[in-house]
């Protein structure tokens, strides 16, 4: 049965269920106990909400419907990078695969004899330099962004086999276009269903012009460029509605991220955050 770590603080009024959250970490000089429990029994999750020196434990129950395919979503947590993943029953999906530490070893625990798509952000060195492990699975498909030259390295260097037609869950809302020395204004934003908005490193120049084509309805949104002072601005941030949460993968220690202007506007709307560096990699599942 997998096991489900209950850790750390989660400061929000909204109710979020969670799958798993790992790795353990220590909570007021702690480390929670490890909890078990099967895919067709409820889930058992636990919030904790801090107020002041007032700690509330709230449980909370997520109920596997049978019938419904199981997906979950992964932010891995990899340091200062981006890597996402969206496993399946017979596929696995990755947003980007970069950053300081690698999660391609724990990838391959689920994702190794299933079929493999990859779909590219940009190509910074923090959102692609692990896409070359992943090699080892049974079957890899690169979905490569057209809108820049270097793409000619993957096609040379990594084996392509897209026979199984998945692209159709995945949504590009925007490719920018255009010649710029700034790669992340060349950042393709990517929807999975209805559920995850995966942002790349949009900056706020480009959110002026891909956030009206969104509906409001995701209910998990990466942060854009990490959770940095050059994107998420106010008209990003109208994309969260009341079920909304905000995901950040980065190291605050590499470049501060997230910054505190964001953290103090998503305090502001009352927008819950769920950070990496925080939590470790953070499960979800999509329901």
């Amino acid at each position: 049965m997998p096991k489900i770590d209950f850790t750390k603080l989660l400061s929000t009024s909204r109710s979020l269920q969670f799958f798993r959250l790992t790795p353990p970490l220590s909570h007021f000089g702690k480390k929670l106990t490890h909890y078990q429990s099967s895919f067709r029994f409820p889930v058992l999750a636990i919030r904790l909400l801090s107020f002041k020196k007032i700690t509330l434990l709230t449980l909370i129950f997520s109920v596997s419907v049978p019938g419904r395919a199981n997906e979950t979503l992964i932010i891995w947590d990899v340091g200062q990078g981006s890597s996402h993943s969206i496993i399946t029953e017979n596929s696995c999906l990755h947003f980007d695969l970069g950053g300081e530490k690698s999660p391609v070893p724990n990838i391959l625990k689920l994702c190794q004899k299933k079929k493999n798509f990859v779909f590219i952000s940009h190509f910074d060195y923090d959102h692609i330099n692990f896409i070359e492990e992943l090699k080892q699975t049974k079957s890899l498909c690169l979905i490569l962004p057209k809108n820049d030259p270097t793409h000619w390295f993957f096609k040379k260097h990594l084996r392509q086999n897209c026979d199984t037609d998945i692209t159709h869950q995945v949504k590009s809302i925007y490719i920018p276009h255009g010649k710029t020395k700034n790669r992340n204004h060349k950042s393709i934003i990517y929807a999975y269903k209805k559920h995850v908005l995966f942002t790349g490193d949009t900056t706020k120049e480009q959110e002026e012009l891909w956030v009206p084509l969104v509906k409001k309805d995701y209910s998990y949104i990466l942060l854009g460029h990490h959770g940095s002072n050059t994107s998420n601005s106010p008209i990003f941030l109208k994309l969260f509605g009341p079920k909304s949460v905000a995901l950040g993968s980065a190291r605050k220690g590499k470049y501060g991220h997230p910054h505190k202007e964001i953290k103090h506007r998503l305090k502001i709307k009352k927008i819950p955050k769920l950070l990496t560096e925080d939590w470790g990699s953070i499960h979800i599942r999509l329901e």
